[in-house]
């Protein structure tokens, strides 16, 4: 299973859904996505055992539309409405970690919240790991996050049959 942390416009603060949010387990993701025809915001708790791209958690992206650029070739925006060429992209957080509730797991991708977990944004985190490689403050405080335990709110809809969208 996997989930997927984004940068999203709702409806409402997060704080208020995150509070009107009905928890549910891990195992339930799958089973309530499927039968959802309205969207609806769950949260559910969980614990990091692994962050997998711990050594490069972001990626570089377009200006314009925050999309993915290929930046080692062609340096092409891989959105197909865009699909400019970008010669500064802008580096944003694509993290994939494992996490557990004690009986399920499950992969966990997250990309703008992190920047709360850390403290900074992408480029900051990018320019300091570059400059201070592994000693970097903010890359101290995102390897710490492992074995932590963190609420996420997820929006479930009829959309979301194999994935669902951590908030």
């Amino acid at each position: 299973m996997v989930l997927i942390g984004r940068s999203c416009k709702t409806k409402g603060s997060p704080s208020t859904l995150f509070k009107n949010a009905k928890e549910i387990h891990i195992s339930d993701i799958m089973h309530t996505s499927q039968n959802s025809i309205q969207p609806q915001y769950c949260t559910f708790k969980v614990k990091t055992t692994t962050i997998l791209n711990r050594l490069e958690p972001w990626f570089y992206a377009c200006k314009g539309c925050d999309k993915k650029v290929d930046k080692d070739v062609s340096k092409e925006c891989l959105n197909d409405k865009c699909r400019g060429i970008i010669d500064d992209p802008v580096p944003r957080y694509l993290v994939k970690i494992l996490v557990e509730n004690g009986t399920d797991n499950a992969r966990v991708t997250l990309f703008d919240a992190v920047e709360t977990l850390i403290g900074c944004k992408a480029e900051k985190l990018v320019t300091e790991k570059k400059e201070k490689n592994n000693q970097s403050p903010y890359f101290q405080k995102f390897i710490l996050n492992i074995r932590k335990t963190f609420k996420f709110l997820v929006k479930l809809d009829e959309k979301t049959k194999d994935e669902a969208k951590a908030i």
